[in-house]
């Protein structure tokens, strides 16, 4: 911890620590939020880009 956390901790009696924590959480459930979308989006177009490269080998064959 910083040397200020600790000063506006105390005089915050440890509000300003607390919302320095539920800031830090939900920029971190922002993160995995975003991950899983990725995710989620690889897993839409993977079917796709499997289904084209099996149109094409059939036609090539």
């Amino acid at each position: 911890m910083a040397w200020d956390d600790w000063v506006f901790g105390i005089l915050t009696g440890g509000l300003y620590n607390i919302g320095k924590t539920v800031y830090k959480a939900s920029k971190a459930a922002e993160a995995a939020g975003d991950a899983v979308e990725d995710i989620a989006e690889s897993a839409r177009t993977t079917p796709a880009i499997l289904g084209e490269t099996v149109a094409r080998l059939e036609s090539e064959c």
